[in-house]
């Protein structure tokens, strides 16, 4: 149900907010050096990621409806919020070769599709449930703080 929906159910005067939260957990940790000489060799495929839980900028988004406007609210935060504790300081590698590689530029970002993959690794992330859930749930609350406060100060400008 769209938002003005709900705002014209409730009455004129009602706002409906719709927090949007990406919470990431990981984040690349590959150096530039080592990139390099994967990009070098080709036909290798490589990913070097790390735990990083948090709440990043630009995926926090608040949309607002109201009756007399319906939209998005982008709440600037000032760093990540970072939560910490959860998972093991821990760097997951793994990498594959294939017999052929396709690259297709997408704009901001790469899309590569390996044929004939030689070799399969799943790792896992330990973390602690119990941390994970006050982490994230005080990450969001903070988010949303921070969203209604920003929404008071400048909605209606």
């Amino acid at each position: 149900m769209s938002m003005m929906k709900i705002v014209m159910q409730i009455g004129k005067d009602a706002i409906v907010v719709d927090f949007k939260v990406t919470v990431p957990f990981m984040a690349d940790s590959e150096s530039g050096a080592s990139k390099l000489a994967t990009g070098a060799v080709g036909g290798v495929s490589k990913v070097v990621a790390s735990p990083y839980l948090r709440i990043s900028q630009p995926v926090g988004q608040t949309n607002v409806g109201y009756s007399s406007m319906d939209g998005a609210l982008n709440t600037p935060l000032k760093g990540d919020v970072v939560i910490k504790g959860v998972f093991e300081d821990k760097k997951f590698k793994s990498s594959a070769s294939a017999q052929q590689n396709t690259s297709y530029n997408m704009g901001h970002f790469t899309k590569v599709v390996s044929e004939n993959v030689s070799n399969s690794n799943i790792q896992v992330a330990e973390c602690d449930p119990d941390k994970y859930i006050k982490g994230v749930t005080e990450a969001i609350n903070y988010f949303m703080e921070e969203s209604t406060q920003f929404f008071i100060n400048n909605g209606k400008k």
